[in-house]
């Protein structure tokens, strides 16, 4: 809401200026404001998800999740903050995650602007962060993604030139 550092006590997310974000049951956090906003849903709904993540997970993408991964694990040698900037249903995101936890467990965390797919990405399991936010506005620092990935998800550059370290790495497709 105001840019400033928030920090998680159990399932409440609490900035220095008293604005506060539940955790949902679910297992993500929303920090889309809705009332700036006409819609009453955002991104893509139950039966989209559904349908990508049956097809995800058939496997028609896998040669394409497995060179994602590959590029995002070249030349990392220490801690890594890893940010999928449109994460959807959180299958690129695990995958990469869990690549990435060979070498070094990662901090790991998604956004998406749909809910829905965010239920099926906390689903997915690993230590992953989801929050339901926009791309064009991030809840991350900035200067804190080391490796930001954007998969199929909209675009906004100078959101991730934020969120990117100086010499941090993104991946795209």
């Amino acid at each position: 809401v105001c840019g400033a550092s928030f920090v998680r006590d159990d399932r409440i997310y609490r900035c220095e200026n008293g604005h506060c974000f539940d955790r949902s049951r679910f297992g993500y956090v929303n920090f889309l404001q809705s009332q700036r906003s006409s819609k009453k849903r955002h991104g893509d709904d139950k039966a989209m998800v559904t349908a990508r993540r049956d097809f995800l997970n058939v496997g028609f993408y896998r040669p394409l999740c497995e060179r994602v991964a590959s590029l995002a694990a070249q030349d990392i040698s220490g801690p890594v903050r890893l940010l999928d900037a449109g994460c959807g249903e959180g299958y690129y995101t695990d995958f990469v995650r869990q690549t990435l936890a060979k070498t070094v467990p990662p901090k790991t965390a998604g956004v998406d602007i749909s809910k829905d797919a965010l239920r099926f990405a906390a689903k997915r399991g690993g230590d992953i962060e989801y929050a339901v936010a926009s791309v064009f506005k991030l809840p991350v620092q900035t200067g804190s993604v080391d490796l930001l990935l954007n998969l199929f998800a909209p675009v906004c550059e100078s959101e991730f030139l934020r969120v990117l370290k100086k010499g941090g790495r993104m991946v795209r497709a």
